[in-house]
């Protein structure tokens, strides 16, 4: 850790314990005379405010000794401290580096800081809270004391000379001056523990914790992002390799669904040329059977005319002789 930010840490804390210092002292001198003040104040406005300004003195104190021991933890060695804000943060940028090629710890930074400012933020409004119940307690005291003015001033138009009226002017008076009282006390309680004592000590604290976010953004570049960058890159080149792998074997793969696509082709282109061959040899042989049915059909009908021709020269003589046979044989019978 740079040096120079470690003393600027260290200069910070320092003045949040000054004005501490000069805070309790003030307050102890108003406690000093806080039962004439009290009395002065009808409203007890000035009871609330004070209340309210331990508690904020509380918080205060708390969130800035909570940041001091963050600054401990933070220039420690070890950064695996449980209590750790700065162990936290790497965490979360170890958490968040899946899926990632850079690391961004602005996200994490931005929920730290926001939860710190979030803790402190109630000493801000509480602040706020007691300038209002000043102006609160003045409205009172005024309205106190306008009450007072005017009983005193309708006891006056009465008889001065009567005693009871004599006793309301001054009670009306006494009341007047109380309110009067009550108003300037309250206003100087809020603005004094609202306005100026809370709002310096809640500003030096702020500081702080934008001092240590900064500390760790600091620290985180220089210590934590370039291992955790080494790890992304060393990460995404596995995953590059792998996937040069895969695309290799998918490369290896197509070479030889190609080699059997082209073998395939090969015998589609063979067996094609064969069925060429077939078909040539069918139509060959479809020729040559036309021709010998041709040839056929002749000798056929030559056998024919030749048979016609034989009928006519044999089939005639024949039958006249089987006729006359016939007849011959009948007249054999008859005779007998």
């Amino acid at each position: 850790m740079d040096k120079r930010i470690d003393k600027n840490s260290v200069k910070g804390f320092w003045i949040w314990l000054f004005w501490l210092l000069i805070t309790l002292l003030i307050f102890l001198g108003f406690i000093v005379n806080f039962w004439q003040l009290s009395v002065a104040d009808n409203t007890k406005v000035t009871l609330v405010i004070l209340c309210l300004f331990l508690i904020s003195i509380g918080i205060n104190t708390w969130n800035t000794i909570v940041i001091y021991l963050q600054f401990k933890y933070l220039n420690n060695s070890n950064t695996n401290t449980t209590n750790s804000l700065f162990s936290q943060h790497i965490n979360n940028l170890k958490q968040n580096i899946d899926n990632k090629i850079s690391v961004n710890q602005d996200v994490s930074l931005n929920l730290i800081e926001n939860r710190l400012l979030r803790q402190e933020g109630w000493v801000q409004l509480f602040a706020n809270l007691m300038i209002t119940l000043g102006m609160i307690g003045t409205i009172l005291g005024l309205t106190s004391s306008m009450n007072g003015l005017s009983r005193a001033m309708d006891s006056l138009n009465e008889d001065v000379g009567a005693i009871g009226n004599s006793n309301s002017s001054i009670s009306g008076l006494s009341d007047a001056l109380s309110g009067m009282s009550s108003a300037f006390i309250t206003t100087l309680a809020g603005a004094v523990f609202g306005g100026v004592l809370l709002k310096l000590l809640s500003h030096s604290t702020t500081n702080l914790i934008e001092d240590f976010i900064d500390n760790i953004k600091h620290k985180t570049e220089i210590e934590v992002l370039p291992e955790l960058q080494k790890k992304i890159w060393e990460r995404e080149i596995k995953n590059l390799s792998e996937a040069q792998e895969s695309l290799l074997s998918f490369i290896c793969s197509a070479e030889e669904i190609e080699k059997t696509l082209q073998h395939y082709t090969i015998s589609m282109y063979e067996a094609a040329e064969q069925m060429n061959s077939v078909v040539v040899t069918i139509l060959e042989n479809k020729e040559s059977a036309l021709k010998n049915t041709r040839n056929l059909e002749k000798i056929v009908k030559n056998l024919n005319q030749t048979i016609k021709e034989l009928l006519n020269k044999t089939f005639i003589p024949l039958i006249s002789l089987l006729g006359l046979v016939v007849i011959g044989l009948l007249y054999l019978f008859t005779k007998n």
